[in-house]
């Protein structure tokens, strides 16, 4: 049982070490510039069989320093113009909103979640007065 308990507790620390570099890897884009991009197209996403819609892909067009790019965001821009943000080092990797998004966190969410909870009941059941 205490080998049992060691890689639970290995998985949940695994968890929240994802959702931590999840979440930093996501808020790097704050410090991105931002820059008036025009939507040239708005997609729906569907899954690999080509039913349920899964999202959006939208087709923007912008400018960094005179060089024009065209890329595509998984995000769904309402306007004829948006504000987006660019990476100033990269400027063809661009997002739609800056900041972490519940997309790129859910995963590492539900398996920290999880893995916290196994790891409550495993607990309560070590510790849990035995009846002989």
């Amino acid at each position: 049982m205490a080998k049992f308990t060691f890689v639970a507790f290995v998985v949940f620390l695994a968890s929240v070490a994802w959702l931590i570099i999840s979440w930093r890897a996501g808020n790097k884009t704050k410090s991105w510039d931002a820059t008036t991009a025009e939507v040239l197209k708005n997609d729906a996403q569907t899954t690999r069989h080509g039913r349920q819609p899964r999202g959006w892909l939208t087709t923007i067009s912008y400018s960094v320093d005179g060089t024009e790019y065209v890329a595509k965001v998984d995000e769904y821009l309402l306007g004829k113009s948006v504000t987006v943000y660019v990476n100033p080092h990269n400027p063809s990797e661009v997002v739609g909103k800056a900041g972490a998004r519940i997309q790129d966190m859910f995963m590492p969410i539900i398996a920290t979640a999880g893995s916290g909870l196994f790891l409550v009941v495993l607990g309560l059941m070590i510790f849990s007065p035995k009846d002989d």
